[in-house]
């Protein structure tokens, strides 16, 4: 396997190839990040715009995949969801942005509901706030729009590389 990216520069990113894009630019960023991930947050505003809404999209991607709306709103993952609205729509993936700008809206409108479920911080309690949240109603909606956005991010990275670009 290649060496990781220890510097983004347009001509590392350049002799990157497609297949292997997205997965060399989240292992950097998963190094600038930390084994700590609940720290993101703090680490995504030092790095440029591009990783964050690759990473801010990556990662939403992969949490409603597993287990739905709830579940990534459940995690700290799910404060990154307005970066990942804009990311999405950067990205041109704009269907799935409108579902995830419902999504952030209803769970806003359930937060307070929530609360005394994430309060008790338990796996008992995770799976009892699936059967309160209507943030389910949105899962099957988000999977159904088959918008590729693994391709529409390399896309954008290859129209857009000083967005990537660490020096």
């Amino acid at each position: 396997p290649p060496a990781p990216l220890t510097k983004v520069t347009r001509e590392t990113l350049a002799q990157v190839p497609d297949e292997r894009l997205e997965l060399a630019l989240m292992a950097y960023i998963d190094r600038q990040i930390g084994p700590d991930r609940d720290k993101a947050g703090e680490a995504l505003p030092k790095l440029p715009k591009g990783m964050q809404m690759l990473y801010a999209t990556w990662v939403m991607e992969s949490q409603v995949g597993e287990g739905g709306f709830n579940q990534y709103f459940w995690n700290p993952a799910g404060r990154l969801a307005p970066l990942a609205r804009e990311g999405l729509t950067a990205f041109g993936a704009t269907k799935l942005a409108n579902v995830l700008a419902k999504a952030i809206e209803m769970e806003k409108r359930e937060a307070p509901m929530m609360l005394e479920y994430k309060e008790k911080g338990t796996p008992e309690a995770f799976a009892e706030s699936y059967k309160h949240t209507k943030l389910r109603t949105l899962d099957e909606e988000y999977k159904g729009i088959g918008e590729n956005l693994g391709a529409l991010r390399i896309r954008y990275i290859r129209a857009h590389p000083e967005a990537f670009v660490t020096e």
